[in-house]
């Protein structure tokens, strides 16, 4: 028998047959699925346009406040005066330390008032710190309304006086002794002075023998 048109048959429709599979492997194949990785936050079909990723444009995008932390993220160090408020004694209740009592003519200015003044002192009024601002570190000029605030170690207020026309202040707050490091400020409008150590219950009394009196630490002053 010859086989010789039967081979030749079948290699033509094996080449037909081939032919056909090479043509539908390069068309496209309706049925096929792209996967993409999808950015976080992304919505909607990323070939077709859909949603921007969150923060509009970036992933995740947009920053987050860390309340009273740093540009770089890190806590804001406690101290006597909170920056978001600025010094305002328009209405601010001030006293009057003229006093026959007291000496120099009546006026206490530049003497340790918490001789008399503290807990266990023979005057009745009772405070929690006390002491006089002056224009400069000699005791040139009392400074009158300027702002005295003490907070404790976590920033809570103990204490919020202004001076009078003479300088002085004086607090009826934290009566008995003053919590282990706290921190006192003074201001006004234009200067602002921090104690640069913590507060001890001995120094209610500024102006006490050793601290803020002339030949020592200098007076309180604002300058």
């Amino acid at each position: 028998m010859d086989y010789r048109g039967v081979l030749a048959t079948t290699m033509l429709l094996g080449a037909t047959a081939l032919a056909g599979v090479t043509a539908s492997c390069s068309a496209a194949d309706p049925s096929t699925v792209n996967f993409s990785e999808r950015p976080k936050g992304q919505t909607g079909d990323l070939t077709s346009g859909g949603p921007a990723p969150d923060g509009g444009g970036a992933v995740d995008g947009g920053s987050s406040s860390g309340g009273d932390a740093g540009t770089d993220g890190s806590a804001v160090p406690i101290t006597a005066f909170d920056p978001k408020k600025a010094y305002n004694a328009a209405g601010a209740p001030v006293g009057d330390s003229q006093n026959a009592a007291h000496p120099n003519a009546g006026n206490p200015a530049g003497v340790n008032c918490m001789d008399c003044h503290s807990a266990a002192g023979g005057a009745n009024a009772k405070w929690g710190i006390a002491g006089t601002v002056y224009n400069s570190s000699a005791g040139t000029a009392p400074v009158a309304k300027a702002e005295v605030r003490v907070v404790d170690a976590t920033g809570k207020e103990l204490a919020l006086v202004y001076s009078d026309d003479k300088g002085n202040f004086w607090a009826d707050t934290i009566v008995g002794g003053i919590p282990a490091g706290s921190k006192v400020g003074v201001r006004n409008a234009t200067v602002t002075k921090l104690m640069g150590t913590v507060l001890a219950a001995k120094d209610s009394g500024c102006q006490q023998a050793g601290c803020h009196v002339a030949g020592s630490q200098g007076r309180v002053f604002l300058q």
